[in-house]
């Protein structure tokens, strides 16, 4: 069995219902709405540097139904000054229709959670980021969405949606 590597929100606390759902031998990188840019060179390098060492078989980037920065943007709350936020109300702004039309607000969450991981999804398979690192190793984008008031979970195939 090959390694998986979470990206996940510190804030949220779903590291343990992700280790009942996946085991213990996982791994994880954390920023606020797991919202990563890979900005810094030396960050990068040392992400490509876990890649290569670890070899996961996938990247999950997770968010949970709970999270503050995707129910604050939804219902127009002012948002900390986190830069993930100014992304997250950009990607809200071009699928507000789509996001908007979902029945609850659980459900409004579920929908700007996918619409930023495939956001996430486009940067992270840039050449400059980490796309040369998952085209060699066969790395697999896959969603996860938690819920932690009920332990649940949906796993959504990111690659598949992208096509």
């Amino acid at each position: 069995m090959r390694n998986k590597l979470f990206l996940v929100c510190p804030f949220s606390s779903v590291e343990p219902l992700i280790q009942n759902r996946y085991g213990k031998d996982v791994f994880f990188l954390t920023a606020p709405a797991s919202h990563f840019k890979f900005e810094e060179e030396a960050y990068l390098q040392e992400v490509r540097h876990f890649i290569a060492k670890n070899r996961p078989e996938h990247i999950y980037i997770v968010h949970d139904t709970s999270c503050r920065f995707l129910r604050g943007i939804i219902l127009g709350q002012e948002q900390p000054a986190v830069a993930a936020c100014t992304s997250i109300r950009d990607i809200f702004q071009r699928n507000l229709q789509a996001i908007m039309r979902a029945p609850e607000l659980e459900a409004k969450m579920e929908k700007l959670a996918e619409c930023c991981m495939i956001q996430q999804t486009i940067h992270l398979i840039q050449p400059h980021v980490l796309g040369n690192e998952i085209m060699k190793y066969g790395i697999q984008i896959k969603g996860l969405i938690t819920n932690r008031q009920s332990d649940g979970y949906r796993e959504l195939d990111i690659n598949m949606m992208m096509d």
